[in-house]
């Protein structure tokens, strides 16, 4: 029989789903999301890792080629090597972008079946009517 997850990070990646879905049909904020994204992050690094660490080199060549443009007084060079030196934050934010959006999604998704099955926040609130 075959396991439906192929390591327990996968299995880690799906239970981050099924809480922020469980966090939207239940009104919870929207830091919410943030924080499963974050979680996806950390728990999907070991597949991002050599994206990361070839733009982190990328970002460390083009600086020195600039320092070195702009020891020999080629600013205009320099400016231009110290512009491109930027590929790691691009990365980053692309990852937590996706991350984010895709949790969004599970988030409003959940809110729009509460809505629908007729469940209100207020409902599951701790304070007496």
């Amino acid at each position: 029989m075959q396991r439906p997850f192929a390591t327990w990070g996968e299995f880690a990646e799906f239970v981050v789903f099924l809480a922020i879905s469980i966090a939207g049909v239940f009104g919870a904020s929207w830091v919410w999301v943030v924080i499963g994204a974050m979680t996806l992050f950390l728990l999907g690094f070991s597949r991002w890792r050599d994206t990361i660490a070839k733009a982190g080199s990328l970002d460390v060549d083009y600086r020195e080629l600039g320092r070195l443009a702009f020891a020999a007084r080629l600013f205009g060079i320099g400016f231009d090597r110290y512009a491109r030196s930027h590929n790691l934050p691009l990365v980053l934010a692309a990852k937590f972008g996706v991350d984010t959006l895709f949790l969004t999604g599970a988030f409003l998704l959940a809110r729009v079946a509460a809505w629908l099955w007729g469940l209100d926040a207020e409902l599951f609130s701790l304070e007496q009517h």
